[in-house]
């Protein structure tokens, strides 16, 4: 089993751990036995702090006043997610799951309470994140601050005051005397040593920042400033305010781009600075507060990041907080005892400040400096084998967030229905199936699922689909047992998506969503009963995995699934054995790179490979021509021996693959090899018609179609209409607008059926202000729409002569003649119709000129314009 926040085995880890802070407390006790006095450099180190004002500091009696409160503040959180977690295992029926949330359920509220705290915060801080959330597969990054946190409380003391410790021992009995230990093992409070623990806490938390700047040095997302913009664009990562970020970048692209440019570049400003920058004077101070301040104020409500906004704001209150409005008139010498310096640093505060250098030391030879999760040193591998996740006992581990895999997740949004026995829909409360009602354990289990299906084929896979039912089982569907709903139809959708091309140019998008796919499952036990795509999203999802079109919806279960390295054998194995292929060195070349697996390849990409192979030559696909021989026979029952193999998408199909098996088989054993080949090619065949688009079956698109779709994108883009063809283009980019507009405008003017449509005249007069930066295709666009609004502007057959009409439409075909690029035959029929044209103005005959001069603009428009 892998486990999310571990290198192997989380026991191992535990011992591991707990035996450096073993090491920790030999070493300072040999250290102390030799006359050493480590108590000096810390209190030498607390004065350089202070001198540097790097904390917020006070009076001692609100300052352990105000860490008390943050073990309040952690205890609650922890109390409320473990106690989420013990509930969900409840009701399914874990008792693993009780068990462990339990126990950490109890250790959070001694800490709520200051029962045995010093034990308490030990325990859950060394536990949480390197045994329990591992074994509940609830491993956050919030749990990681929790522990940060932890460790300053553990360090400061807390627990004396604001506590049960603090009346317990003014009592006599076992209890006291427990809690008296305690105190003991862990010394007295004081200011130096609150100042080292805020600092050894931040420590720890800078480990995990430079850990993240330095993934994200390597991620382009991040380099390029747009990570922000995406994260704040998307329904997933920005449940709350996506719909106005989307509103703002409709308005103004240049302003969301700029805001998140300036954001993550302050973010790895801030990661690099948050530790070194509070002693590098009151400006970087107050930079690495309040940007922190303001970060953690996002992750807490805007970002779905649940508890680590909470854990981080507690964090920082204990650390920078001001605490004189928390003394109420009491002294330190009433409300703690008196340090003295023998007991202000005991073992146990050295100790662990040992254990923590030695253990952030182990974290850092891992850097992931080449952009992989470790680096590929000596050091890094030893850390990995000797020490792997240990440090999180200190909440020290690895994090990459709102990286490529992320951004993936949150290009698709999941929404939830509920049918009866008769298929009706049942109305739901909102709140049962919103995922922010999920526990810490469903909801990152969850998002494991979504995230490493995001990273497949094309983000949509049954058998990822199938492990979220156990969790939407566990999550929702037993909330939903009183409604009478037998199914859930759990659907995924695209989510408009900004390119990064988009956002460098500050392009608006078209924000409708498209359905992938939707599942249906079977309730209350969660069995996926079906899952089928809808084309629409299919292509979209294709066309952003840089993937041809030509894959169908009622095929995809079966491409996803395709036996993709027997067809490249197959391939290969036809073009070695036929003199009519193996003479085509481009042909071999192709059919030769299909055979190395790429890393990270999944069936589908692959799948198009082979169809790209097989477009080159027709003849490889066609169980006409092929040619009989042993090794083709061969490949051949070896593939359709795969397709019988395929779990999901065969169907219908099933009983043909039998048939063609049983006849190539046959064929074999008679050494009939054209009928084997034959066979195992119609078998092909029938699958690969299975998984096109009807498109792909009759044929790719042309490049034309495909120019077409590209300029339909790019005028979809600009908020153009889709009017234009690829091949026109040129044309229409140099179109003479102003000429036509001045015609159109002569028309109306003229004729007593145009200029009684108040509306049409308007339009028309709107059409002669010039357009601040308009250029000629997107003036073109404004007079096709006027056109459209009354065509008999359009028709040579139906527009009346006259002298304004026939000078404007003479004006209308020079300006077409003066057209640089783009005309191509047009020209001679254009010089035709401005000859007949000028002889018609020069013999009065206005009809015939202006019949003349539409002709020719209609040629202009025909090529200029889409079929569609």
């Amino acid at each position: 089993m892998s486990y999310a926040f571990s290198d192997g085995n989380p026991v191992r880890e535990l011992i591991v751990f707990l035996a450096v802070v073993t090491f920790g407390v030999c070493f300072i006790k040999l250290l102390r036995l030799a006359g050493a006095a480590e108590s000096r450099v810390l209190t030498s180190a607390a004065s350089f702090l202070r001198k540097r004002r790097a904390f917020a500091e006070h009076d001692f009696t609100s300052e352990f006043a105000k860490v008390d409160l943050a073990r309040i503040a952690v205890g609650l959180l922890a109390t409320i997610r473990y106690g989420e977690i013990f509930f969900s295992g409840w009701v399914i029926g874990s008792a693993e799951t009780m068990a462990l949330a339990g126990a950490m359920v109890l250790m959070a509220l001694w800490v709520l309470v200051g029962f045995m705290t010093p034990l308490a915060v030990f325990v859950l801080m060394a536990t949480s994140n390197i045994l329990v959330d591992n074994l509940l597969g609830a491993s956050t990054l919030g749990t990681m601050v929790m522990s940060i946190v932890l460790l300053l409380l553990l360090l400061a003391p807390a627990g004396r005051r604001l506590s049960a410790d603090s009346l317990l021992v003014a009592r006599h009995g076992l209890l006291a005397r427990t809690v008296l230990l305690q105190w003991r093992i862990t010394g007295d409070p004081s200011s130096d040593r609150l100042v080292i623990a805020k600092a050894a806490a931040l420590f720890a938390y800078y480990c995990v920042c430079i850990y993240s700047v330095t993934w994200h040095l390597q991620d382009e997302a991040w380099l390029s400033g747009m990570v922000i913009a995406w994260v704040m664009l998307s329904p997933m990562s920005n449940p709350q305010l996506h719909e106005q970020v989307w509103s703002l970048y409709q308005a103004s692209p240049w302003l969301v781009v700029t805001l998140s440019r300036i954001s993550i570049y302050g973010m790895f400003a801030w990661y690099i600075l948050v530790l070194p920058g509070l002693i590098m004077g009151k400006v970087v101070r107050a930079f690495v507060i309040w940007w922190g301040l303001a970060f953690f104020l996002i992750s807490t409500f805007v970002l779905p990041l649940r508890f680590l906004g909470w854990y981080e704001l507690v964090f920082w209150f204990v650390l920078f907080f001001p605490a004189r409005w928390l003394v109420r008139g009491v002294t330190a010498r009433q409300s703690l005892p008196t340090a003295d310096q023998a007991r202000a640093w005991p073992v146990m505060v050295s100790s662990l400040l040992v254990a923590l250098a030695a253990l952030s030391l182990a974290f850092f030879v891992r850097l992931p400096v080449t952009g992989s999760d470790d680096n590929s040193s000596s050091l890094s591998r030893l850390s990995q084998a000797t020490i792997g996740a240990a440090p999180l006992g200190f909440g020290v581990g690895k994090i990459n967030v709102f990286n490529e895999g992320d951004l993936r997740l949150f290009r698709t949004s999941m929404s939830f229905r509920f049918k009866d026995s008769d298929k009706r829909t049942i109305d739901v409360p909102e709140d049962i199936t919103s995922i922010s009602a999920w526990t810490d354990r469903e909801y990152y289990q969850a998002v494991a699922y979504l995230r490493a299906m995001s990273r497949t084929n094309i983000g949509c896979d049954a058998s990822y689909i199938a492990k979220l039912g156990d969790i939407f089982k566990e999550a929702v569907f037993a909330d939903v047992a009183g409604f009478n709903a037998e199914f859930a139809v759990v659907s995924f959708t695209l989510d408009p998506w900004p390119s990064s091309d988009d956002l460098a140019n500050y392009r608006p998008v078209a924000t409708d969503k498209k359905l992938l796919c939707k599942s249906v499952f079977e309730l209350p036990t969660g069995n996926l009963l079906s899952l089928k795509f809808a084309q629409v999203g299919l292509d979209e999802a294709l066309k952003r995995s840089d993937l041809p079109r030509i894959f169908s919806a009622s095929g995809m279960s079966l491409a996803l699934s395709y036996p993709c390295r027997a067809d490249s054998a197959w391939i290969n194995t036809l073009v070695e054995t036929n003199r009519r292929f193996v003479t085509n060195r481009a042909l071999v070349a192709a059919a030769l790179d299909l055979i190395p697996e790429r890393y990270g390849e999944f069936e589908l990409s692959c799948a198009a490979r082979v169809f790209a192979v097989t477009e080159r030559e027709p003849r490889l696909a066609d169980p006409t021509v092929l040619l009989g021989n042993p090794a083709s026979c061969a490949a051949g029952l070896v593939l359709l021996r795969e397709f019988q193999r395929i779990d999901a998408g065969l169907g219908s199909l099933k009983p043909e693959i039998d048939a063609t098996l049983a006849v190539a088989e046959g064929a074999e054993a008679a050494g009939n090899w054209a009928t084997c080949v034959a066979a195992a090619a119609t078998g092909r065949e029938r699958v690969w018609a299975a998984m096109l688009t009807a498109q792909a079956v009759t044929g790719r698109p042309s490049p034309l179609e495909m120019a077409q779709a590209d300029m339909d994108e790019a005028l979809k883009k600009t908020n153009l209409p889709r009017v234009f063809s690829a091949s026109g283009v040129r044309l229409a980019l140099s179109y003479p607008c102003r000429a036509d507009t001045a015609w159109i405008n002569t028309l109306v003017e003229t004729d007593q059926r145009f200029v009684t449509n108040k509306a049409l005249a308007a339009a028309a007069l709107d059409l002669i202000p010039e357009g601040q930066g308009e250029f000629d295709l997107a003036c073109a666009a404004r007079v096709f729409a006027v056109v459209e609004r009354e065509p008999r502007l359009a028709d040579p057959a139906v527009l009346m002569g006259n002298p304004a009409s026939c000078r404007a439409g003479l004006a209308l075909l020079r300006e077409f003649q003066g057209i640089d690029a783009g005309l191509g035959k047009l020209k001679s029929e254009l010089d035709a119709n401005l000859s007949a044209a000028e002889g018609a103005e020069a013999a009065g005959n206005w009809s015939t000129c202006v019949a003349a001069a539409a002709t020719g603009r209609s040629r202009l428009w025909a090529t200029m314009r889409a079929a569609h």
